[in-house]
């Protein structure tokens, strides 16, 4: 069954708790975002500072210190944040760049994996940390119905 990791979870949220405090000019402790995302400082740490070698999070050190998003939250995609994270997003090792099973030419099942692989690619990057936040607790952000887009309502 495919799967997140935890750390692609727990960097998702954070990545939108940080989106939530965008435009504020005192970063997030990370104290205070382990407490709220029920995980320990250290953990957090570790995938926070995967973002901030990503570009994706800015820390700033000292009393005052803290994280905050580097860009707008509009301009930061769930993938951007996954792939990050993860590395890949490929449902198959076989995907992945540079990889082979020796079966590609017989194999009866990999347009399926590539498809599902696209459609899983092109809904993370259409949905932003920003349209995470404006629809947060609103029981999901997808409405296949019609295309996702910047404009339209959070499905109710």
């Amino acid at each position: 069954m495919f799967k997140l990791t935890t750390r692609a979870r727990y960097g998702l949220r954070a990545a939108v708790q940080l989106a939530e405090a965008y435009g504020s000019d005192q970063p997030l402790r990370l104290a205070d975002m382990s407490e709220r995302q029920n995980v320990s400082v250290k953990y957090l740490h570790a995938v926070i500072a995967s973002l901030r070698n990503g570009g994706i999070v800015l820390s700033t050190r000292g009393a005052r210190g803290g994280f905050q998003l580097a860009r707008d939250p509009a301009e930061i995609s769930a993938f951007d944040v996954l792939v990050q994270l993860e590395g890949s997003l490929n449902l198959v090792e076989c995907l992945k760049p540079g990889q082979t099973c020796g079966r590609e030419d017989i194999c009866t099942t990999q347009g399926l994996w590539k498809e599902l692989t696209d459609l899983l690619t092109t809904t993370l990057k259409s949905v932003s940390l920003a349209r995470l936040v404006e629809c947060e607790g609103q029981g999901g952000i997808l409405n296949f119905k019609r295309p996702l887009s910047r404009n339209h309502n959070c499905p109710k």
